[in-house]
């Protein structure tokens, strides 16, 4: 099954894009960061081709879910966070970021960033006519993207 032929329809854009954090919606988010992969070695050995005979399972690791926020969003981000901490600290609460891209013309895309906490705060300001943002970034246990993953999802708790 390839994609869809579309002639004049409405393409997934920055409009498109909906995000929650622990179930609650933000949308002063300028921009979003995020990555996964999985790290293999390549395994060698003897003969004239000198070519690998294998490569190890992996390691996957989920790179930090960065988001470029307005000042406003950021505080009522830990604000919302802080609630669910308690005493705690907002960095060791683990949250789900849901992610989605929705056109009526377009298939949904959902991605989702599970037990990400909130590991950095980063803030820059200078003199200009832009607002001012903050960004936050969460580091994930795990990404999927409509439900598939890059890991093997067979362990309990994937």
């Amino acid at each position: 099954m390839g994609d869809t032929v579309r002639i004049n329809g409405v393409q997934i854009s920055w409009s498109s894009v909906k995000l929650k954090i622990a179930g609650q919606p933000y949308s002063g988010i300028k921009s979003i960061e995020y990555a996964d992969g999985v790290e293999t070695s390549l395994s060698y050995g003897m003969g004239k081709h000198h070519a690998p005979r294998g490569s190890t399972r992996g390691k996957y690791v989920p790179e930090p879910f960065v988001l470029d926020c307005f000042t406003s969003t950021a505080k009522a981000i830990r604000e919302d966070l802080n609630k669910l901490a308690g005493r705690r600290g907002i960095a060791n609460v683990p949250v789900a970021i849901i992610l989605q891209y929705v056109e009526p013309d377009d298939a949904v895309i959902t991605v989702e960033a599970l037990d990400a906490k909130l590991t950095k705060n980063e803030s820059s300001h200078e003199e200009g006519p832009d607002a001012l943002s903050e960004k936050l970034s969460f580091q994930p246990m795990r990404i999927k993207r409509n439900g598939i993953a890059l890991y093997d999802t067979t362990e309990a708790g994937a």
